[in-house]
């Protein structure tokens, strides 16, 4: 059985998969399960499998179970917001994804001085961190999580009350992956996303590909300030450098 395979080959293991592929017996019987079905992954099964039956549930992109919002904020406002947001709305577990690893040390260690029991989970640990930082999460010692994308998938951890997307996902099948942390097993869950100006436009782009339309909120306090910028027109180019 190949979990997300397709993820394995965005993260630089096609060999080590290519290594898989040729090490098992030719005869055997392969499954493949993924939330979302992309082109890499119908390329694998194309590969590793002959006369193959797909079974799919028709749903929505979107798990029903999910409450998604949309809050508009500025990008210096982000932190404060989600401490208000975990006292405020009293969350539980909550894990947030952020765009990199650094981000996630630094922005835990700002937390635990506001008295949040806050930890950092990323590549760069190694897997008896990885396992020790996890087991804690899971035993609710640890009240919000900061992550990457290493922990949108294939990583089952029951009530997680609120997914945060700090920095959104850089395609809409991350996003999907990533809500899908909350709202496991029938539970309902909350997903949150912060919109700027700079990546309005991208949020639309997972809007749209995702199935959904979500009202932008704005929260007393931290409101989105400033104006968005205008599009820059490209200079129309002469006749003569038309013609060269």
């Amino acid at each position: 059985m190949l979990d997300e395979a397709d993820k394995m080959l965005d993260m630089g293991f096609s060999e080590e998969l290519e290594s898989i592929l040729e090490a098992i017996p030719e005869q055997r019987q392969n499954l493949l399960f993924s939330a979302t079905y992309p082109e890499k992954m119908l390329q694998i099964a194309k590969r590793i499998t002959q006369n193959p039956v797909e079974v799919s549930i028709e749903e929505t992109q979107t798990v029903q179970t999910i409450v998604q919002r949309a809050i508009q904020v500025n990008q210096e406002n982000r932190s404060p917001l989600l401490r208000h947001l975990i006292k405020s709305e009293k969350l539980g577990q909550v894990l947030v994804f952020m765009a990199n690893k650094r981000a996630t040390d630094n922005i835990a260690m700002k937390f635990k001085k506001h008295g949040i029991n806050a930890q950092s989970f990323h590549g760069d640990l190694d897997q008896e961190e990885r396992n020790c930082t996890l087991d804690a999460f899971k035993a609710k010692k640890i009240q919000v999580l900061f992550t990457t994308d290493l922990v949108s998938r294939g990583i089952d951890i029951e009530d997680i009350s609120c997914v945060i997307n700090f920095d959104l996902p850089r395609s809409p099948t991350d996003y999907i992956h990533r809500i899908g942390r909350t709202g496991r097993a029938g539970k309902s869950g909350l997903a949150i996303s912060f919109v700027d100006y700079a990546s309005q436009a991208h949020f639309k782009l997972i809007e749209k590909r995702s199935d959904i339309q979500l009202k932008r909120e704005q929260i007393q306090g931290f409101e989105l300030k400033g104006t968005a910028p205008k599009k820059r027109k490209r200079p129309c180019s002469s006749k003569r450098e038309k013609e060269e």
